[in-house]
């Protein structure tokens, strides 16, 4: 359609396979009515949650809560419910955590476990969760925004 367009560095979006044919497969995305992850602050749009079901073999389900037809647009199309709901072993993960750790895992963590080590929060943070805790880092670790949205729900990051 825009033949110049595939030459330019900044039309081209680095994706898998999956998402890039197999998900969306020909949906015509448009700025109007999808987010673009170049031009589009879009994370703050939606939110992940949890609820318990017998509709999967975990008894896990994630939600995805939108903020704005936009962002149902692009995540419903891109399939992200269905994607994120196949690593739902992610989400068991951090209920196991919430539930068999105390309030305060984080600073035990700190300090009984890496006791005399200089570690940032930051870094206190990517190591117990295996998440980015800044909402511009999320880019750097897979499901960032997922595990930030359900610690937060849980309690466990504020």
């Amino acid at each position: 359609m825009h033949p110049l367009l595939a030459l330019s560095f900044y039309n081209l979006i680095p994706s898998c396979g999956v998402c890039n044919s197999g998900v969306k497969h020909t949906a015509d995305f448009q700025l109007g009515t999808h987010y673009h992850p170049y031009f589009d602050d879009y994370l703050n749009e939606y939110t992940f949650s949890y609820e318990y079901t017998n509709k999967t073999p975990s008894g896990l389900g994630i939600l995805l809560n939108t903020r704005t037809v936009k962002s149902s647009n692009t995540l419903s199309e891109l399939e992200t419910k269905v994607i994120y709901n196949s690593h739902d072993y992610e989400l068991k993960i951090l209920l196991d955590m919430r539930y068999k750790f105390s309030d305060n895992y984080l600073s035990i963590l700190q300090e009984k476990v890496l006791c005399g080590i200089s570690i940032s929060a930051e870094e206190l943070y990517s190591i117990a969760f295996g998440s980015e805790m800044q909402e511009g880092k999320f880019g750097h670790r897979p499901f960032s925004k997922f595990k930030n949205d359900i610690l937060r729900e849980l309690g466990i990051i504020t």
